[in-house]
């Protein structure tokens, strides 16, 4: 997660109102800021984009190289859009993008250069090994892994991790697990923590 400042005469500059505008959200209780020693307000990339999702408002072109970014890949619609629909809630400053074929995902990874991956093991025309693979002999940005799959036997496990995943996690697992290791994997916690 981005931990940027901003001053109110930099956010009044993205959003395109006059810096006593900031003050006021500030004052108002609609945007969270606080004070450094020398009396000046700083306002997180985290707080604003909370603000923006609290009020319905777009975020500015240049807060989306700051975002982080989860691709999710899973070739069954209803596991795809329940993973995006518990990632969306869980972590609402990040954006969920959902992928269902392998080829697309590494297309969209190269794209939108996300921080995380989450996906499945078993799908057509590559499974999760190959993709993984695939992923760590391109890239060319810090990309961590998430691998999940309804077969969480040892052999499993043992072989998605040695392609190059950071994290696996069992398919029964996920409704109460995927939020949690997605916050890690996001914030850098080393794989197997």
């Amino acid at each position: 997660m981005s931990d940027r400042l901003y001053t109110t005469n930099q956010l009044a500059k993205l959003f395109g109102v006059v810096p006593t505008t900031v003050i006021d959200w500030i004052e108002a209780g609609k945007l969270e800021a606080f004070k450094t020693l020398g009396g000046h307000r700083r306002i997180t990339h985290l707080a604003v984009l909370d603000f923006l999702r609290r009020h319905g408002l777009p975020s500015p072109p240049a807060f989306a190289e700051l975002t982080p970014k989860v691709v999710v890949l899973d070739d069954e619609p209803e596991v795809l859009n329940l993973f995006g629909r518990i990632l969306s809630k869980g972590l609402p400053n990040t954006e969920v993008i959902l992928v269902d074929h392998p080829v697309e995902a590494l297309m969209r990874i190269g794209a939108e250069r996300p921080q995380l991956v989450v996906f499945d093991i078993y799908m057509p025309d590559m499974d999760g090994f190959e993709f993984c693979r695939r992923l760590r002999e391109s890239l060319t940005h810090s990309l961590r892994l998430l691998a999940i799959s309804g077969d969480s036997t040892q052999e499993t496990q043992r072989r998605i991790l040695d392609a190059g995943a950071d994290r696996f996690l069992a398919k029964p697992d996920a409704p109460r697990g995927l939020v949690q290791m997605c916050e890690e994997l996001l914030a850098g916690q080393p794989a197997g923590a």
